[in-house]
């Protein structure tokens, strides 16, 4: 019998994995360069995202909703482990695809061509804003709802309007991304008695009014909001329930965004007590928890603990290193060498293995 190496069996699994990914990309045709590299950015994230702003469709037979579904969602869970160049790779031939699929077909098919690129879209804005790059974020989130909306499908509605007051939140456009979340999600509860899945994305969309609230500076709008989604995670009961954007929504995700929030609104107490309620393993995916963990950090560094700030993202970088080569985490890491006092015990290696300023 033939020994195998230690961890063989999981390289065989991922190497199986991509071969499956190689050939569903090669039957999608369309706007990629050798290495599916394309665009002005040999960036392996926006470069991909640029290809998909900028090439206009090339007519291809679509291999139908099925095969880009697979590959839509092969792209989310590897943008959900933090592998984001993976992630984008595929988005130009998904697009495209989609697109042509979306021009060619008539009644129901087109609707559900629409749906899935405009999911397609929602993960192109998601992908900018781990780059910081507004501009494409939103672009992409407004492709992204204007598809949505011409699907029908009310909780794509709900994923692409995430996408956008998001990109509107970023560039400081925070009362107009209030409404248009706010507004969303009352549209969605307005008319009939909301399952799991409905309130999972009228409480999402609440969390993220909640945080441009807070961005804009309307405390008491965002403090109001928050509840009503904690509210919203308490009548879903202790089931996760998913939205189509690819998010999960609990109790658990509500306290992630009250740190979020008590940090903006000056409150860094009130920030770290949510931290302290957070159990990361209740979190659906490693990207939230990193999330997580950055979160609590910017909130110990305001709060001036900037030593223990250090310590959570070091112990965490090893696990995900993009989301740690991030521009806002690079920012933050500079804050702790800025911070006044003795500098912890590996904090200039880190700046330097992520590009930290200095």
């Amino acid at each position: 019998m033939t020994a195998r190496v230690v961890g063989q069996d999981s390289r065989d699994d991922e190497e199986a994995g991509e071969n499956v990914l190689r050939r569903e990309l090669l039957m999608l045709g369309g706007v990629t360069l050798a290495g599916g590299l394309v665009g002005s950015s040999a960036d392996p994230v926006t470069g991909p995202i640029e290809a998909v702003l900028v090439a206009a469709p090339e007519r291809i037979a679509t291999p139908g909703v099925p095969v880009l579904r697979r590959v839509l969602d092969r792209a989310w869970r590897a943008y959900a482990d933090c592998r984001y160049a993976e992630a984008a790779r595929g988005l130009p031939r998904l697009i495209n695809a989609a697109s042509v699929g979306r021009d060619d077909g008539v009644g129901e098919e087109r609707a559900r061509y629409s749906a899935l690129l405009a999911q397609a879209y929602i993960l192109s804005c998601e992908l900018a804003v781990k780059r910081n790059e507004n501009s494409l974020a939103w672009v992409s989130g407004d492709r992204a709802l204007q598809t949505a909306r011409a699907s029908g499908t009310p909780s794509v509605v709900a994923a692409a309007s995430l996408a956008v007051g998001m990109s509107m939140r970023r560039v400081g456009r925070c009362d107009s991304a209030t409404r248009l979340l706010a507004g969303t999600a009352n549209d969605l509860v307005r008319h009939a008695r909301p399952t799991p899945e409905t309130l999972a994305d009228y409480g999402s969309l609440l969390c993220a009014a909640s945080y441009a609230a807070a961005q804009g500076g309307r405390d008491g709008v965002a403090l109001d909001l928050l509840d009503e989604a904690e509210r919203a995670a308490v009548r879903i009961g202790g089931t996760s329930a998913r939205t189509a954007g690819h998010r999960s929504f609990t109790p658990t995700n509500v306290d992630v965004y009250r740190i979020s929030v008590c940090t903006a609104l000056g409150d860094t107490a009130a920030a770290l007590d949510a931290a302290d309620r957070v159990r990361p393993h209740r979190l659906a995916s490693a990207e939230r928890r990193q999330r997580f963990v950055i979160d609590k950090a910017r909130a110990l560094v305001r709060h001036g603990r900037t030593a223990d700030a250090f310590v959570l993202l070091r112990t965490a970088e090893a696990t995900a290193p993009e989301e740690y080569r991030r521009p806002s985490v690079r920012a933050l890491v500079g804050n702790i060498i800025q911070a006044p006092g003795p500098k912890p015990h590996g904090l200039y290696e880190m700046a330097a293995r992520i590009g930290a300023p200095r």
